[in-house]
């Protein structure tokens, strides 16, 4: 919504009211408010944005201090460990530790967790971001979505839940979803010969 509203409808308090709430919600999604403010936020209107997202950043800090006494002190500190968690009882779980190819395969491929196993059809948005950044279409759009795919990867392989908690798939990297569908739709749209375009969306 917050892209949206900044993107299409240069609505850019709205779409920072959005990207704050989204924020309070679930704090990873701070990449994504980052590069819509970076990419498609007017650099004379950046208050607009600001003034919502940054009262939002405000509440989620005073909660935090509510709670602990710092207000960098997130709650996630203070979950309960289980035997075989990745961190230890009153360690951040969202604290970057340690980075690896392993974790970067378990996130993408693996049969549990896989982001790409769950959704194959993504790897083709990947591919169709790939194929406009060759062709040098919707420029902006392409290195805005790639950048928040790989700040999302990049993060979660070094964080202790990186997994997303039990379950199947990888939940984590849900909020980069909507925008690489984006990109697949509109390589379908444009670039897929017509012929062949019914068997690609088909897929």
């Amino acid at each position: 919504m917050g892209f949206y509203l900044c993107f299409k409808s240069k609505k850019f308090f709205y779409g920072g009211l959005s990207c704050g709430i989204a924020l309070i919600c679930e704090y990873p999604t701070f990449i994504i408010s980052f590069f819509i403010l970076l990419f498609f936020v007017h650099r004379k209107k950046l208050y607009l944005f600001l003034i919502p997202f940054l009262a939002f950043v405000s509440i989620a800090l005073v909660y935090n201090y509510l709670i602990s006494g710092n207000p960098f002190d997130f709650p996630y500190n203070y979950v309960h460990s289980w035997p075989g968690s990745p961190w230890e009882e009153g360690e951040n779980a969202f604290k970057i530790k340690r980075i690896s190819i392993e974790r970067l395969f378990n996130i993408l491929f693996s049969p549990e967790f896989g982001f790409f196993i769950y959704s194959p059809v993504l790897l083709l948005c990947v591919f169709a971001l790939v194929y406009n950044l060759i062709k040098k279409k919707s420029m902006r759009y392409s290195c805005f979505v790639l950048l928040i795919l790989v700040c999302y990867i990049v993060f979660f392989m070094g964080v202790g839940i990186y997994y997303g908690g039990w379950g199947f798939g990888n939940r984590q990297l849900i909020p980069v979803i909507p925008f690489l569908l984006v990109a697949f739709a509109t390589l379908s749209l444009i670039h897929i010969s017509e012929p062949t375009r019914p068997l690609y969306i088909s897929y």
